[in-house]
């Protein structure tokens, strides 16, 4: 398959509780996320898309939600991406014990399986999350998907680790809160795109309280951006993708890309053992 059409939903999102209590509201209708999950899939079936990506912890439950449970939603959407015929990667929170695992899934609607990544790296306000082993790594029908949380975008090793296992896109669900920082997320998005030549998604819930931030990046550029509730809808060019991963840089005008191809091929042992030594160098002075 040459080319994907992927839907990043940028959905309004209902939330009783949140990290600093900004949008505490004990009667927000926190279901009504799982029935516009619903419609979200549906519209963005009609228009052709074979992937649809929710944000960070939605529908939910979220930490602390007494509307959903994690479980039904979880079969819920499993039925609809089989239903509808279309991969579909959401978020939800898993309470264990005194904490929770922030988990984000891919329903695949040939399989009777469901993958979950567990967020590697919990942001500062959440002290009571429980901590996954790797990165996110899921092999489907139709492209191989990398996938990360939030301000996990901000920690390069990541992104690369996903690109040298062969990841064609990384989504970066997103939870909110965070538009007083739109440029740097946009900059740090395209970023992770052209060093590890992948695509990279990304969207975030709309609260009430800020705009919306959903990009699509090729290594090349933008291929869509959304700052309002609704669907971002993008192409994934995979043969191009596949061809930039394959070719070095030439030294000639006009360029064949917008990026520097093959920067992957480049990185050898060397270069490696660089990062290696100053981050054992780090990790030591940080303990002493």
């Amino acid at each position: 398959m040459s080319k994907v059409k992927i839907a990043v939903v940028q959905p309004r999102s209902y939330l009783r509780y949140a990290a600093g209590r900004v949008l505490d509201d004990p009667t927000a209708p926190e279901e009504k996320n799982l029935s516009l999950a619903f419609d979200y899939v549906d519209e963005a079936v009609g228009e052709g898309a074979q992937l649809v990506a929710f944000p960070e912890l939605y529908p939910g439950p979220s930490p602390g939600s007494d509307a959903l449970r994690y479980e039904p939603v979880v079969e819920a959407l499993r039925e609809k991406a089989k239903e509808k015929q279309v991969y579909v990667l959401f978020g939800g929170a898993k309470e264990v014990n005194d904490g929770f695992y922030n988990l984000y899934h891919l329903a695949d609607p040939h399989r009777d399986s469901l993958f979950t990544y567990q967020k590697l790296l919990p942001a500062m306000n959440e002290d009571t999350m429980l901590r996954g082993d790797e990165p996110g790594l899921v092999e489907t029908d139709i492209m191989k998907i990398g996938l990360l949380i939030c301000w996990e975008a901000w920690f390069p090793e990541l992104a690369r680790v996903l690109a040298m296992q062969g990841a064609d896109i990384v989504f970066f669900p997103t939870g909110g809160l965070i538009y007083e920082l739109h440029e740097v997320w946009r900059a740090i998005l395209q970023a992770r795109a052209a060093e590890n030549t992948i695509y990279t998604a990304s969207s975030v819930n709309i609260w009430g309280v800020e705009a919306g931030m959903s990009y699509i990046f090729s290594p090349e550029g933008e291929v869509a951006k959304l700052t309002t509730e609704g669907i971002n809808y993008g192409e994934i060019d995979l043969d191009r993708l596949h061809r930039m991963r394959s070719e070095d840089e030439e030294f000639t005008v006009p360029k064949k890309y917008r990026t520097i191809p093959g920067t992957l091929r480049v990185l050898d042992e060397a270069v490696s053992s660089v990062y290696y030594r100053a981050a054992k160098d780090h990790f030591d002075k940080r303990e002493v």
